[in-house]
């Protein structure tokens, strides 16, 4: 507020002349051709609101990793045990399988024996058994690669021990034996068996 100089009249600030003598005034207040008079705003500094932003988004990101949604997304694909979802049938085939391949690369012909208490009995039958193979091997290392391939999958086959035969010189009786230790298919208080010890 202030007075005309002129005529002493009150305004407002605003009025280009005085509505009473017509006198010119100083304007000290804002006018818009658009909206007409108005008060100058203060520029707004949009420093303070950006730096906010940051930093919340920012706190959120992070929460976020640390979540357990975060660590499942940057966690890799779950890797899947094959040897898990075999059954014992599986097993044993492709443990037949894995020492023919053996057999072949070594350049024998080998034979396979599947027992239980010291009979023959079927390769599929149900139940721990025991495995002779026979073999006549130029070098007694070749035992390695064949019997090396299959030893993750006895215990899933329920064999609970091989022994390997060296037939190319029977005077000298060379023979290798892998034990397995069946575990009993008891459940724990989560309802699954232990695993059982692999082949030594």
């Amino acid at each position: 507020m202030h007075d005309c100089p002129a005529c002493k009249v009150p305004l407002h600030g605003y009025e280009p002349t005085c509505p009473a003598c017509g006198a010119p005034q100083k304007v000290t207040k804002g006018y818009s051709r658009l909206l007409g008079d108005e008060m100058k705003k203060p520029k707004t500094n949009p420093w303070p609101f950006i730096v906010t932003v940051v930093i919340l988004v920012g706190g959120l990101a992070f929460m976020a990793q640390q979540s357990w949604l975060g660590q499942l997304m940057h966690r890799g694909p779950v890797v899947e045990d094959p040897i898990a979802k075999m059954t014992y049938q599986e097993a044993r085939a492709l443990i037949e399988t894995k020492l023919n391949e053996g057999f072949t690369t070594a350049g024998v012909q080998g034979t396979m024996k599947w027992q239980r208490a010291g009979a023959d009995v079927d390769k599929l039958s149900a139940g721990p058994i025991e495995m002779t193979v026979d073999a006549p091997l130029n070098d007694p290392e070749q035992h390695k690669g064949i019997v090396d391939p299959i030893k993750d999958y006895m215990a899933k086959a329920e064999i609970t021990s091989l022994v390997f035969n060296n037939t190319k010189d029977p005077k000298k009786h060379q023979n290798w034996t892998y034990n397995v230790s069946i575990v009993a298919p008891a459940a724990g208080a989560d309802g699954a068996a232990p695993a059982p010890a692999p082949a030594q």
